[in-house]
């Protein structure tokens, strides 16, 4: 900060035209999200885009790149149907993809698709469901059936890891069988099809996730996340299935 004789605070040139960079970056991310508004509004959702949505770091926010975002949500898709339900936690760039290419499938052949996330910017959206990791297990009533799909994204930052309250969701994510519950399949699954369950998470986290997990055969495959800015920590991927993306990884 400079001053002239007068001795009145003044920023310096190159200050100065950063505040404004900065000013002008947020007035262009207000402007974008208030135009996803208006697509949902006019039932064009579909081809709303994360960009739309700027990433706050200080809740943990870090978008995946377009391609990781792609390929999760094809193979989240795959060989589902009509009976076939999706859960995205935390991962709104996932699931936006994900809502694109949904859009596209026939309608009888359409599973039900929903994000559970904690930024209510995303409320725009119809499938958005308000949820908190400090509170894992608080799901509203018709959703408290297990999904046989979930993709999520898991973050140390903010508060510590509630280890009962994760293994108690551990345990629930677990394979299904028919045999769970007197052959009626239960909830999203239906006919004892099995839970499909995929992490996105740090390299630091691997060890609690296998742990907590280990009922559901959640392991370390070969897909590794990008994110459309760089991240010193890196980034694996989790699944309890190989598929066309990814095989799992020998330690």
């Amino acid at each position: 900060m400079v001053s002239d004789d007068d001795d009145t605070p003044k920023l310096s040139a190159e200050t100065a035209k950063a505040l404004q960079d900065f000013c002008s970056d947020q007035d262009e991310r207000q402007q974008q999200f208030a135009a996803a508004q208006q697509r949902v509004r006019v039932d064009e959702a579909a081809s709303m885009s994360i960009e739309a949505f700027g990433e706050d770091w200080n809740a943990s926010q870090f978008w995946y790149d377009d391609e990781t975002a792609t390929t999760l949500a094809e193979q989240l898709l795959d060989g589902t149907d009509a009976r076939s339900c999706i859960a995205v936690i935390s991962a709104p760039s996932v699931f936006l993809k994900l809502r694109a290419r949904h859009a596209l499938l026939p309608e009888d052949q359409r599973p039900e698709i929903c994000l559970l996330e904690f930024d209510r910017r995303f409320a725009v959206l119809p499938e958005f469901v308000p949820y908190d990791f400090q509170r894992p297990l608080d799901l509203p009533r018709e959703l408290s059936p297990l999904f046989p799909i979930h993709s999520a994204r898991i973050s140390r930052r903010g508060a510590p890891v509630d280890v009962e309250q994760a293994r108690e969701g551990g345990k629930k994510a677990r394979p299904k069988t028919a045999d769970d519950d007197g052959g009626g399949g239960g909830g999203g699954g239906g006919g004892g099809r099995p839970v499909r369950l995929v992490l996105c998470t740090g390299e630091t986290m691997r060890p609690l996730l296998t742990t907590l997990h280990r009922l559901a055969g959640l392991r370390l495959t070969t897909f590794r996340p990008g994110h459309t800015r760089p991240l010193q920590n890196a980034f694996v991927c989790m699944a309890n299935w190989e598929c066309a993306a990814w095989d799992w990884q020998l330690d």
